[in-house]
């Protein structure tokens, strides 16, 4: 793992840069709304995979012409990335093993470690993933520690 330390913000701007190609071939649109800012320690190749891999799932499960939304915040010690969809959610009865090896769901089933990879790599980086769902979508919450003084090397 390669940690630098790096603007949230603009990790999630060039993210949603290589991003957008994705979507638009699954004709899905992105919106963004960029709240404050601060500085995490991340490796961005492996930040990139999660947000890839949540992204991925959000534009999969989209009809066309959804649109998947990020937005992110800075809340007390933590930089927050919400990836909100209008899919169908996540059925109540599946949502405690989304996380589970080899879990896979929906109309193209994959090998099941997309979100396990992704809540490995937020374990690695001391963050955190989290999601709500209901019938009208489902948001991802990625969040990462902010970089105090005490941090800075």
């Amino acid at each position: 793992i390669k940690i630098n330390q790096i603007h949230f913000n603009e990790l999630v701007d060039d993210l949603l840069e290589l991003l957008s190609e994705y979507c638009e071939m699954r004709e899905v649109k992105l919106y963004k709304k960029i709240g404050n800012g601060a500085v995490v320690k991340v490796d961005r190749s492996k930040f990139y995979t999660a947000v890839y891999q949540v992204t991925k799932n959000a534009c999969d499960y989209s009809q066309v012409d959804g649109v998947v939304y990020f937005s992110t915040e800075l809340s007390d010690k933590w930089m927050i990335l919400n990836i909100r969809d209008e899919g169908p959610g996540i059925p109540e009865e599946i949502q405690d093993k989304i996380f589970e090896p080899f879990f896979s769901e929906g109309k193209e089933s994959g090998e099941g470690l997309g979100l396990l990879l992704v809540k490995n790599i937020m374990d690695a980086h001391n963050g955190k993933i989290s999601f709500e769902s209901t019938a009208e979508g489902t948001t991802f919450i990625i969040s990462l520690p902010v970089v105090t003084e005490t941090d800075e090397d």
